[in-house]
This record gives structure tokens, C-alpha cells and sequence, in this order.
């Protein structure tokens, strides 16, 4: 009885995964990530062609990765800068803020290359742009207006 819940558990846990393993000859793949600039930058893939992308229950946003098929697709993508905490914010006197882009832009993708956003940001505008794995900016150049949110911490 305990051997049959201990493989049922697993079972279920192993199904939760998020990150499953994508068929490089049918689709591209479009990878979230963070970059370490400043206080860092999260870069994420919002949407395919207007439908949401969620990663698995078990996997942090900026982890996921999510299979893109070819051709020409409309990528909704959202940067997350986190600025360098000023001293009131690291002993708690401000809330912590973040400037968020959200945009869309359109990709020519292909099967077989990976994918990730790039992002800059310069005072209340951020300018971003989809690479492929070997540096080629695959996507137009787009600039647009960042918001400043206040959020509330997550923990993985």
C-alpha cells in the first residue's frame, strides 16, 4: 500500500512538470530569463499570438521555456526592471518598486532555433528586441513606455 502512494505521488508530481522537453524539429523555442544589470531585468514571454503562456505549476516564470511553431507570430512580452534598493528600501521604510514593459512584436520564428527577449531601460522608456541563441536580432527594435508598480515579493 505505501510502495503503490509513494509511485502514485510520483506519478503526479512528475506529470507537474513544467519544462517539458519540446521537439526542436517541429517548433522553436521561446526561453524567460533574468539579467543581472543594475538590479536586474526579467525578461519574459507573455503570449503567442494572443493566447497567455503560463509556466507549470512548479516553475518560476523567469525558468520557463515554451515552444513557439513556425512562422510569423505575434510575441507578447513583459520586462520587469528591479532597480538597485536605496537604503530606506533595504531597512524597510519605502516599498520596493519596479518599472514594467508590457508590448507585443512580431517574430518570424523557425523550427530548431532558441529564442530570448533583450530589454534596456532609460529613465520612463525601455527599448527590447527578440535574439536568437547565436545573438541575431530576430524581431524589430521597439521602444516604449515603462510603469512604475510597486510588488509585492514572491518566494520560489
Amino acid at each position: 500500500m505505501k510502495m503503490t502512494l509513494l509511485l502514485l505521488v510520483l506519478l503526479v508530481l512528475c506529470g507537474c512538470s513544467s519544462n517539458k522537453v519540446i521537439d526542436r524539429t517541429e517548433n522553436g523555442v521561446l526561453i524567460n530569463s533574468r539579467e543581472k544589470t543594475d538590479g536586474g531585468v526579467s525578461l519574459i514571454f507573455a503570449s503567442i499570438d494572443g493566447k497567455k503562456l503560463h509556466p507549470g505549476p512548479w516553475t518560476a516564470p523567469i525558468e520557463a521555456t515554451f515552444p513557439v511553431p513556425p512562422g510569423w507570430r505575434d510575441i507578447g512580452v513583459r520586462a520587469v526592471f528591479t532597480p538597485e534598493k536605496t537604503t530606506a528600501q533595504k531597512i524597510g521604510f519605502q516599498p520596493p518598486f519596479h518599472y514594467v514593459l508590457e508590448s507585443n512584436t512580431e517574430l518570424l520564428a523557425e523550427a530548431g532555433k532558441s529564442y530570448m527577449l533583450k530589454a534596456k531601460r532609460s529613465g520612463s522608456l525601455a527599448t527590447f528586441w527578440i535574439e536568437s541563441e547565436s545573438g541575431d536580432i530576430e524581431s524589430d527594435i521597439k521602444t516604449g513606455p515603462v510603469k512604475k508598480v510597486t510588488i509585492i515579493p514572491v518566494f520560489y
